[in-house]
């Protein structure tokens, strides 16, 4: 049992490096291929670092980085740990499509692919494994699993300032965990909305 779940860890840690990898290489690749070809005629800001300022008030944290690709496509990497029905810690990729042709600026269509943690704050069976009592006696685990997400979300951003340095975002959605199994998910939601209200610096 414990080399299996050494397996799984570090078989989710590779997985969450390679998401990583090719959310950082992806955007530098494709700018500096268009940069050879001649100036974006967007102007502002290319780049946003954006976070919910009030989740840290209570003990969670969201956070993204925004890149973008052409005049109406952008791509994203965010992370957060918040609690709904139980605790999630997510990392997504996004493509984020903008019809205006003002790409980090107004309304947005994003769907994502990512990687959640999920650790059940309840347990739903006093014979399940997961949540026997600790060997010393202490308080019982939670159950824990890790599952790929995929999630689809529509966004307003407004820029601010003479420069246009500084974005409100706010957002709703929805995401779906695909992995596990029917036992992972008892008391818990494969679907769950999802909301976004961030403010962000551009440069």
């Amino acid at each position: 049992m414990t080399m299996s779940r050494s397996v799984r860890a570090r078989s989710t840690l590779l997985h969450a490096s390679l998401l990583v990898l090719a959310a950082v290489s992806l955007p530098a690749s494709i700018v500096s291929a268009q940069s050879t070809g001649g100036p974006s005629s967007a102007v502002g800001p290319v780049r946003f670092i954006s976070t919910n300022p009030f989740l840290p008030l209570f003990g969670y944290f969201s956070a993204e980085y925004e890149q973008r690709l052409k005049d109406n496509v952008a791509f994203a990497i965010s992370g957060s740990h918040t609690e709904f029905d139980a605790l999630y810690t997510h990392l997504d990729a996004k493509v984020r499509l903008y019809p205006n042709d003002k790409a980090l600026q107004g309304f947005s269509l994003a769907s994502s692919l990512g990687i959640a943690w999920v650790k059940r704050d309840d347990c739903d069976s006093l014979i399940d494994f997961d949540c026997a009592p600790t060997s010393q006696g202490g308080e019982r685990e939670r159950r824990t699993f890790t599952t790929p997400t995929f999630a689809i979300e529509l966004d307003y951003q407004w820029l601010l300032g003479r420069t246009k340095s500084t974005a409100i975002t706010v957002g709703f959605g929805a995401k779906r965990y695909l992995g596990g199994n029917d036992r992972d998910y008892i008391g818990i939601e494969r679907v769950l909305p999802t909301g976004r209200l961030s403010i962000g610096y551009g440069f």
